[in-house]
């Protein structure tokens, strides 16, 4: 949401979706449900603190709206047939729906063309894909029935998983069920199965959209070959468990776009522009390892099921062990992977994501944040306030205006030192942290990149 956001559309994306108010998860048929109440979180560091039910097709429908008001057209039914790179660029024959062809010439090619990318064969990058032998069913079924408006349900039985989530059409939800391998099935297989592991008279009366898939984990080895990045599925592929894929991809592309506007801007950005392989790809890998995991927890042979049950149980009970779970499906801690593009700096907070902290004045501390250029915060004594007089005492300086920041509440949240500097990327990710004069000397020495290109 923070990245959609920054891109002024977020508007858009929230009309189109549906707040989680809560996740049940039934780990006993006499039990109540382990209530997860995701509206009540303790999450003071985002506009947003709350998960979001969308379908994908609805947030591509956003993006290319979007575009389309920006004057740009996404041609939809376009084939990658080949390309060459030469010293300043690629030039591309592409396919129409019809197969008639042209050539295209461009600064750099991007491979958003998922898991079966053609950009991804083309450039001879391999990636490693392991299947789980896991297979799973998933269908938007309209239905009459109260699940709770927002809410959430999980039925992790003897039988297999289901998980049935709400969207945002009324009487519509999403089911997702663990299932023999090569089941197919109908109103009818999907009425009986529901009933079978929840006890539910689950009157479907129509399936607006059904798939099986078989789960698996794949990795690009890397993610660029000169002047080719690869984004999206077309690097990495994961469970859909935990909803993490959409996400990952769209931080991709707000992760790259800033390095290709900095070698705009600069010329010669290498280690920035290498720095997208060596960041997102861990980051890529631990959402893997993440999603493999609960994958493997949710479809579990039968025989240790109740003991897994049990287990969900006793732990997701703990509020610590909620808000952990709740913020790690809302990506609110993302922390980038080791790069040269973040210097060897020792603080924390460096290659994560900045909080997102209200401020004096009703802000919050993003929307200072340049969304295309790197910007620095200077927490010290601030004197030339923002439509205000002079402050004696802490505050947030960002650039030439200031914010008090009384009592230092903000700093303290964030564990920042008096006199010190923040670097912060238009992704939000702090890049640096240090004195500042001998903080932009250092970072320069690292990235090799002039600090007026950020």
């Amino acid at each position: 949401m923070e990245v959609f956001e920054s891109m002024g559309m977020v508007d858009r994306v929230l009309d189109a979706g549906e707040r989680f108010v809560a996740l049940n998860v039934h780990t006993h048929a006499k039990r109540p449900p382990v209530r997860i109440d995701l509206l009540k979180r303790n999450w003071h560091d985002t506009r947003y603190p709350f998960w979001f039910s969308i379908p994908q097709c609805e947030t591509e429908r956003c993006l290319a709206e979007h575009l389309e008001s920006l004057g740009v057209r996404v041609e939809w039914g376009t084939e990658l047939r080949e390309f060459s790179q030469h010293g300043n660029g690629v030039s591309a024959r592409v396919a129409d729906a019809s197969g008639s062809t042209q050539e295209l010439e461009a600064d750099w090619l991007l491979g958003c063309d998922g898991s079966q990318s053609r950009t991804r064969e083309l450039t001879g990058i391999e990636m490693d894909y392991r299947p789980y032998g896991i297979e799973f069913a998933l269908a938007d079924a309209r239905a009459d029935v109260d699940l709770g408006t927002g809410e959430g349900h999980v039925f992790p039985t003897k039988q297999g998983a289901l998980m049935i989530a709400p969207t945002p059409t009324e009487g519509l939800f999403r089911l997702i069920a663990h299932v023999e391998k090569g089941a197919q099935l109908g109103i009818v297989d999907w009425v009986k199965l529901v009933f079978e592991r929840t006890g539910l008279a689950f009157d479907i009366q129509d399936l607006a959209w059904h798939s099986r898939f078989r789960l698996g984990h794949g990795l690009a080895q890397r993610y660029r070959h000169e002047r080719v990045f690869l984004l999206g599925d077309a690097a990495h592929v994961q469970s859909p468990v935990g909803g993490q894929g959409l996400n990952t991809g769209i931080q991709d592309a707000h992760d790259l776009a800033w390095r290709l506007a900095t070698d705009k801007r600069a010329g010669g950005a290498e280690k920035l522009l290498d720095g997208y392989t060596t960041e997102r790809r861990p980051f890529a890998e631990r959402v893997i390892r993440y999603t493999s995991r609960a994958t493997r927890m949710l479809a579990a042979p039968r025989a240790i099921r109740p003991f897994r049950n049990k287990l969900a149980r006793r732990f997701l009970g703990f509020t610590v062990l909620q808000e952990r779970f709740g913020r790690g499906i809302g990506m609110l801690d993302s922390r980038c992977g080791g790069s040269e593009t973040l210097g060897n700096f020792s603080r924390p907070w460096v290659g994560r994501r900045l909080p997102n902290p209200l401020l004096w004045n009703g802000q919050r501390l993003h929307d200072r944040i340049d969304d295309l250029r790197h910007t620095a915060v200077d927490f010290d004594v601030v004197d030339d306030l923002d439509g205000a007089a002079a402050w004696p005492g802490p505050g947030l300086r960002f650039g030439e205006g200031g914010l008090p920041d009384p009592g230092g509440v903000v700093a303290g949240a964030l564990g920042a030192r008096p006199g010190e500097r923040w670097l912060v990327r238009p992704d939000r990710i702090v890049a640096a942290i240090g004195e500042p004069h001998a903080l932009e000397a250092k970072f320069l020495r690292e990235i090799g990149c002039p600090v007026a290109a950020l």
